[in-house]
């Protein structure tokens, strides 16, 4: 384990959001940061100081524009996963990485170990009621339980996760990302009064107007993209998130080794 420099780690994150930036902005494709990256641009119009990754959210239409985009796209150092298309990778939204860097976060995942990376959501309409979207929203966590236990090193005795473990194991990855993205476009085939990231909590269902307009926000020395009413969306989620949390409440999240220097690739290739 090697020490955590977290400016260090803002620094590639924020090259690496700019470059994301950039794409979005050549093809015309309206993003907003999402979650605690949202909260930092507006409270502290930057990073949450011991925050140490970035969320950012595209509404669905875009968001295939953007995954069709990137998934076909020969970049230098930017490389992009999705579930059903990469191997080893079991999240059904897109991970943007720094190919450049090696970072390793601890979870039950069994993925390798990849470069600092930005998760980037679809936001989808999720209903005209919030009985209706709520029920969407619990279908799609259970589409993506199916998913996820495909890449999960263990699990526990519950017999809930040897039924996902199993129904997951049964079909590939993209079988599931297939029922995923069925819902998706089922949802989008006209707008509706909510929407949800889906990938995130049932918080996350709220007014679909919030997602009406974009606006930069600025962002440490970067400007990025945001809904023009994050604060509302904020509350929305949140509550009081211009309070800060309690001292012992303000970490990062376990990294257990990360390497701004290294490519990934080197660091899979040496034993450790």
């Amino acid at each position: 384990m090697n020490n955590i420099d977290l400016k260090e780690l803002h620094t590639r994150l924020l090259l690496l959001m700019d470059e994301v930036h950039k794409i979005c902005i050549s093809y015309g494709i309206k993003y907003t940061l999402m979650g605690g990256t949202l909260i930092g641009a507006v409270r502290h119009k930057g990073f949450i100081p011991w925050d140490d990754d970035m969320d950012m959210g595209i509404m669905w239409d875009d968001y295939k524009k953007f995954r069709d985009i990137v998934l076909n796209m020969n970049h230098e150092w930017l490389e992009f996963d999705l579930a059903g298309i990469t191997d080893n990778y079991w999240g059904p939204y897109l991970k943007a990485y720094d190919k450049r860097t090696t970072f390793w976060e601890a979870d039950r995942s069994r993925q390798q170990v990849k470069g600092v990376f930005i998760d980037i959501f679809p936001v989808v309409y999720a209903g005209d009621s919030k009985d209706e979207a709520f029920r969407e929203f619990k279908y799609h966590r259970l589409l993506q339980a199916f998913l996820r236990r495909k890449g999960y090193k263990y699990h526990t005795g519950y017999v809930k996760e040897f039924v996902y473990t199993f129904g997951g194991k049964m079909f590939n990855s993209n079988f599931w990302m297939r029922k995923i993205n069925k819902q998706y476009e089922k949802l989008c085939n006209h707008p509706k009064i909510y929407v949800s990231d889906m990938d995130g909590n049932e918080k996350g269902i709220v007014p679909a107007y919030l997602f009406d307009e974009f606006e930069l926000l600025p962002f440490e020395n970067y400007h990025f993209m945001c809904i023009k009413k994050a604060d509302e969306y904020l509350q929305f989620v949140f509550g009081d998130y211009m309070k800060l949390p309690p001292i012992e409440e303000r970490i990062s999240h376990h990294i257990i080794y990360m390497n701004m220097n290294m490519p990934y690739k080197d660091f899979q290739n040496r034993e450790l």
